[in-house]
């Protein structure tokens, strides 16, 4: 049986087998739709720590890690601080490392499994470099599904664009690239804005691969977790969405122009 973790967002948290729900913890987080107080937070759930952390959010959360440790399994975190705050208190909690764009090959993989619990693979890579690094190794996860965050940026965009040109303020914004013809879309809170593609994300290819998924629902209406589960693994098709860069490559260097060479 496939092991999900969940971000549901505004949908209802169902009890289904093989499933944990990931709830974002308020102040912790940037680019989600829902966060939650410690104390309206399931027992054995994990946490969802997306955000950087500055020395005021690692001093809360030191002062919170015995309370989370008698309510909690783990933390899903992308700041390493949090690694070393659970390392120096010696803590029984799981720790997920889940950068967005970190963990990009089998070596930094295992690296960080020296260190952390288990580790999520970045969407960033194809589906070969993803198996490779899957296959054979444990405790590796990769996203299954949601709305893949291309940028993070500690700045209130969106706040001091409307700053700048005297428009109101907006807490979501729906982004038009002209040249692409691509639409994107910005969430920002006060610690951060993050900017999402508008197509949300299949990654249905990696299933059997993986030791567990991670799925969000932060933006997504769905009627019941267990009847969308069973959608996603029947392969039905899944309208207005794409496959990232499974079959295309992430461009991290510009060809060389007619007639130059790079090195």
């Amino acid at each position: 049986m496939n092991k999900y973790f969940i971000l549901a967002g505004d949908n209802a948290q169902e009890k289904v087998e093989g499933v944990h729900f990931l709830f974002p913890l308020k102040s912790f987080c940037v680019g989600v739709k829902k966060e939650y107080e410690l104390d309206e937070i399931a027992e054995g759930s994990y946490l969802y720590m997306n955000r950087i952390l500055d020395e005021e959010a690692i001093e809360n959360l030191e002062s919170q890690i015995q309370a989370i440790e008698k309510k909690c399994k783990g933390i899903f975190f992308e700041d390493l601080g949090v690694l070393q705050i659970l390392e120096e208190k010696n803590s029984s909690l799981e720790s997920i490392f889940m950068p967005s764009h970190m963990i990009c090959s089998k070596e930094s993989a295992k690296s960080f499994l020296k260190e952390a619990s288990k580790v999520v693979l970045s969407p960033d890579i194809t589906l070969e470099e993803s198996k490779f690094i899957l296959d054979g190794t444990q405790n590796i996860g990769v996203l299954l599904y949601g709305h893949l965050p291309f940028m993070y940026s500690r700045r209130t965009l969106l706040k001091n664009y409307a700053k700048n040109f005297e428009l109101e303020e907006v807490k979501t914004m729906m982004i038009d690239e002209n040249i692409h013809q691509k639409r994107f879309f910005a969430v920002e809170n006060d610690y951060g804005t993050v900017i999402y593609d508008s197509k949300v994300y299949d990654g249905r290819e990696l299933l059997g691969h993986a030791s567990f998924y991670v799925i969000s629902l932060e933006f997504e209406h769905i009627k019941s977790i267990k009847e969308f589960l069973k959608e996603l693994e029947s392969g039905k098709e899944i309208e207005d969405s794409t496959t990232g860069f499974l079959h295309q490559k992430t461009i991290y260097k510009l060809p060389p122009k007619k007639g130059e060479q790079h090195d």
